[in-house]
């Protein structure tokens, strides 16, 4: 069954192809196919081909065990292998290329989605970045979220990692709207501590710690931020005043357990950062 065939008649499932370039450092997702149930509620099942440097592929498959056994995803994945040959193969036309068989496919939108007669894909109505990490956490908290080259934390890790951190900002006088600087990195930290501001519709304001003091110094200012926090380097000298990413995290030591997720409602006037 061709791409082209499959769009056409099953408009539920969606295949995207992307082309890697060689000065991307992260290999795109080539193919991503997801199924939802008739509920509308997080994907049955994804399955996703990332075409990485050297000729390597790798096959990613996600789904709810409830609704799907792990023979019948193995058989799936099964058979993606031509499309994999086709893809790695110089001067192959995709559109021609066979993702399953007629049979599997129908098995999939009788038992998995929708009615055929019902060609409407309805969205699971997620607010904001905070309900998607919550959303991730319940159906895949144990899959990493963030990966850095010395650390790495699962979905169900970060969102209560962030929770702590909002009610110990919430303690400091962070509140909805409130300008917030935050020496940042390329690390946990720093993507936690912006989840917890979120949380609470503080404003999120990045302070890259590349830039010289006085820079970092002149972009707090005319943000008007009355509170920072270094979420970088805890011993750092310049700024004195801040509250370090670790003492946020030392009220693990006095409530064991995180508030209920109840991330702030936005409005379109809210602003997330600046």
């Amino acid at each position: 069954m061709s791409k082209e065939y499959l769009t056409r008649h099953y408009p539920q499932i969606v295949v995207e192809v992307h082309t890697n370039t060689p000065d991307e450092c992260i290999p795109k997702p080539f193919l991503m196919t997801s199924l939802s149930n008739s509920q509308g509620l997080a994907p049955t099942l994804t399955i996703g081909i990332r075409l990485g440097y050297h000729q390597t592929v790798t096959v990613e498959a996600h789904f709810a065990c409830d609704e799907l056994d792990h023979d019948y995803v193995q058989y799936l994945l099964t058979n993606l292998e031509f499309y994999i040959e086709h893809a790695m193969c110089p001067g192959t036309n995709m559109v021609n290329c066979p993702l399953a068989s007629p049979t599997a496919i129908d098995t999939l939108l009788t038992e998995f989605c929708h009615p055929a007669s019902n060609t409407d894909i309805h969205y699971q109505a997620i607010t904001n970045l905070v309900d998607t990490i919550a959303t991730r956490s319940q159906a895949y908290g144990h899959l990493v979220a963030v990966e850095t080259p010395d650390d790495s934390i699962t979905y169900s890790q970060l969102l209560t990692l962030s929770q702590y951190l909002a009610r110990s900002l919430l303690q400091h006088g962070v509140s909805a709207q409130t300008r917030v600087a935050v020496l940042a990195a390329k690390n946990i930290p720093t993507i936690a501590t912006m989840l917890a501001l979120w949380t609470l519709g503080a404003i999120y304001v990045p302070i890259d710690v590349q830039l010289p003091a006085e820079r970092q110094k002149y972009m707090m200012t005319t943000a008007e931020c009355p509170i920072i926090v270094n979420a970088f380097n805890p011993h750092s000298s310049n700024w004195p005043d801040a509250l370090s990413y670790d003492s946020l995290k030392e009220i693990h030591l006095v409530t064991p357990h995180p508030t209920a997720s109840t991330s702030h409602q936005y409005s379109p006037s809210d602003l997330l950062y600046i």
